[in-house]
């Protein structure tokens, strides 16, 4: 499990290049692990909000949206977020995919 500082690291580098951008597209491959709300809900939800900054609470990543939307991620055992472009493949493990307007 990722500890605290690279909680810390993870949001310090996606900050800049996420920040500004908005949520075109939300794909879930393994809905299990959206805990709140049902996971058609929760893609409908995120699409088309704005990410406007990411913060930390403790071990969580907080991708505060436009709207007073705010999205809790835990990284669980992996400890991974991956931003690649449109062009690139997916890893097997996968759970969900953010579409963003700029094609990350």
């Amino acid at each position: 499990m990722p500890e605290l500082p690279e909680v810390e690291t993870i949001k310090r580098t996606l900050s800049p290049q996420l920040q500004g951008q908005t949520i075109a597209r939300v794909t879930i491959h393994h809905p299990g692990v959206i805990a709140a709300p049902d996971p058609d809900s929760f893609a409908r939800l995120l699409t088309g909000r704005e990410i406007l900054s990411l913060g930390r609470r403790g071990k969580y990543l907080l991708m505060h949206l436009a709207d007073a939307y705010c999205l809790l991620a835990h990284l669980r055992m992996t400890g991974r977020l991956i931003l690649v472009d449109g062009a690139a493949a997916l890893e097997p493990h996968t759970h969900v995919v953010f579409t963003l307007n700029g094609g990350a």
